[in-house]
């Protein structure tokens, strides 16, 4: 298939945003990508640490796949997403940097970046951002 955007869980699944703007599961078995229902517009996607789909849309929107079910929204607006356990980031299109709390279902800033447009999250939950104009930083 065609993907614009891919991701790996830390318990082996495997995601894309096809080009159909559609989130697919690989499945190992047969060589195949399925389409998970209820998903559009999706432009970036990452997957937490039991393997369940986060999105962001055309709109900037984010959504979680809830219980292999639906598509749960969560507020707010996001440039880039990355998911590590079950922490969620995001740069913001303000180009500060959020984390998601799940029990006040709303975004909590990160002090201390600036103009950060891409995001990634290691292992112990420590965003690395990419800023305009290349430089990356890590959250010390």
């Amino acid at each position: 298939g065609h993907a614009i955007d891919i991701e790996a869980s830390a318990n082996g699944d495997l995601y894309c945003a096809g080009t159909n703007n559609k989130v697919f599961k690989y499945n190992y078995y047969n060589n195949t990508w399925t389409e998970v229902p209820g998903s559009s517009s999706v432009v970036r996607i990452s997957a937490d640490y039991y393997g369940t789909p986060v999105i962001s849309n055309t709109q900037g929107r984010v959504w979680k796949y809830d219980a292999g079910s639906s598509w749960q929204h969560l507020a707010g607006i996001a440039s880039d997403i990355a998911v590590n356990r079950a922490n969620l980031h995001a740069t913001g299109s303000n180009g500060k940097v959020y984390w998601y709390d799940f029990f006040a279902n709303n975004w909590v800033e990160i002090g201390g970046a600036q103009n950060a447009i891409k995001i990634a999250v290691n292992i112990d939950d420590n965003p690395w951002v990419i800023v305009a104009g290349g430089a990356i930083f890590k959250r010390q």
